[in-house]
């Protein structure tokens, strides 16, 4: 698996996904990978709160080429979004390649509707983060469930159908209940969630209504 995941990652080629420029089986498996000089997108957040939806509209570029590809990326969050040397957000796996099966062998679960689903969920941890920073606001931390234990999480979303709190900062979640409606035939596909950010990348503010 490990060897078809790299050839995988190394054949991609996209300025919102980060490079694979070598790899090593022997051992501990190593990559050798893009360098993202300012950091994941949740402390980017944190001293450049206002290219939020920016930002967000440019990992939802990197998702659409993957899907493109018929790849799932299984394990989207603020920490697996990084922002490189040209100031573009781009997608990484962190540590789950190969624990989650990122490329080849997915659970039967896992597909390019939870892949939006986990992309609304950046959008929530997102705005926290933009709350957060601009309110000098103190509570936990940001993320969309907070410190919940899991299974009250997979209780609320399972049982109950229902999403985390919205940010104050966010005053209509309709974008982020699109793209996590609890069927997932019912989510939007990429491609509107692309413009649904390029929208509101060009002219809204982090303060502002998400979207109807």
């Amino acid at each position: 698996m490990f060897e078809h995941e790299v050839g995988v990652w190394f054949g991609l080629n996209h300025p919102h996904v980060v490079r694979l420029f070598g790899a090593c089986h022997v051992g501990t498996p190593l990559f050798a990978c893009e360098y993202a000089n300012n950091g994941s997108l949740e402390k980017y957040l944190r001293k450049h709160p206002n290219e939020m939806w920016q930002k967000l509209h440019e990992a939802a570029l990197g998702v659409q080429y993957l899907h493109s590809r018929n790849i799932v990326h299984c394990d989207l969050k603020c920490n697996n979004i990084v922002v490189g040397g040209d100031n573009k957000a781009k997608l990484c796996w962190g540590l789950t390649l190969g624990d989650t099966g990122v490329f080849g062998q997915r659970p039967s679960e896992l597909s390019t509707a939870s892949d939006i689903y986990a992309l609304g969920m950046c959008i929530v941890e997102a705005l926290q983060i933009v709350e957060i920073t601009t309110t000098n606001k103190q509570c936990c931390e940001p993320l969309p469930w907070g410190n919940l234990d899991n299974n009250v999480v997979k209780y609320r979303v399972a049982r109950l159908k229902v999403l985390p709190s919205r940010p104050n900062v966010c005053k209509d979640n309709g974008l982020v209940k699109r793209m996590c409606a609890y069927d997932s035939k019912e989510r939007i596909k990429i491609s509107t969630v692309v413009d649904k950010l390029a929208v509101l990348a060009r002219v809204r503010s982090p303060a502002v209504n998400e979207t109807e």
